[in-house]
This record gives C-alpha cells, sequence and structure tokens, in this order.
C-alpha cells in the first residue's frame, strides 16, 4: 500500500475543490502504486506531485488547493525557492521576473529552472543517501522505481499529475 509524504492535503471537504496530496513512493518499497477508490468518491478529483518539485510549481499548487483560476496572481507563490536557491540568485530571479514577466506558466518554470541551474544551494537539492548497502545501483534501481511509480500514476483514471 503506498504512503505519502507528510505534505498530504485533503481540501476535498464536501464544497472543497479537489484532493491533493504528494505522489505515493509505493514501487521504491516494493509494491505497486494503488488506484483511486473511485467508488468510494466517484465525484473526487485527484491531484498529485513528487514533492521534490514543490518549490517549483508552489503557486500552481496553491491555486489548485484554493480552487481559483489558474490566471490568479498568488502571493508568497516563489516561498519556497528561497529554501533551495542562495540569496544572491533568488534576489536576481526575482527582479528578473519583475522586470521580464513570464506570459505562460511553462515560461515561468524554465525561467525558475535556469536560476536553479546557477544558484541552487547543492545540498538542498540533492539528496546524499549515505545507508550501508545502498551501491549505486541501489539507489539507480529504487529511483526507476520510483519514475515507474510517478508515471503510473499519471495514467490513474481521475488522477492529474502536476510537473515542472
Amino acid at each position: 500500500m503506498p504512503t505519502t509524504s507528510p505534505e498530504v492535503t485533503d481540501a476535498l471537504a464536501p464544497e472543497g475543490p479537489a484532493r491533493t496530496a504528494s505522489a505515493p513512493t509505493a514501487g521504491a518499497a516494493g509494491g505497486q502504486p494503488e488506484a483511486v477508490p473511485e467508488a468510494s468518491a466517484p465525484q473526487a478529483k485527484v491531484t498529485v506531485w513528487c514533492n521534490e518539485d514543490t518549490p517549483m510549481i508552489w503557486a500552481q499548487l496553491m491555486r489548485e488547493i484554493s480552487g481559483v483560476k489558474a490566471s490568479t496572481r498568488i502571493s508568497g507563490g516563489f516561498d519556497l525557492l528561497s529554501s533551495i536557491m542562495s540569496p544572491e540568485g533568488l534576489s536576481r530571479f526575482l527582479a528578473y521576473i519583475k522586470d521580464h514577466p513570464p506570459k505562460t506558466e511553462s515560461q515561468k518554470r524554465r525561467i525558475i529552472a535556469a536560476f536553479l541551474d546557477k544558484f541552487a544551494i547543492d545540498d538542498e537539492v540533492e539528496e546524499t543517501l549515505d545507508l550501508p548497502g545502498w551501491t549505486e545501483e541501489v539507489i539507480d534501481s529504487l529511483s526507476q522505481m520510483y519514475d515507474d511509480d510517478v508515471f503510473q500514476i499519471s495514467k490513474m483514471p481521475g488522477v492529474r499529475l502536476l510537473t515542472p
């Protein structure tokens, strides 16, 4: 049975817009991603994302969770970037965005990716796994299983995967 990270957010109260959760990591633990329980809530829309993508898609997540239009500006939409980007990089990024407002979400994400490429805080964007018996091959295998699970989840009926 899959587990989700602590970022699970249930916004599906009867009047809520969607159920959202970070993508499960079942396959990496040896299981298969669990199907969305459509019979128990057939009207539910399930939106998932990978936790590691959260800083890149934070503003979109806030819009999705709150049910506002995709064009709605979100105050604090870049807040999580400060945890993975150097202060100089964040300052330069915000100045660039102000001077060159992106026209699309896709364009905004390409700009974020370019600034992260140059100004990312390495210890915050790269996970160091130093566990007994965890060779490069084991880590690569687990990473591939995770990617496969995310792909399977994205193809499930009633599920929408948000990606950068």
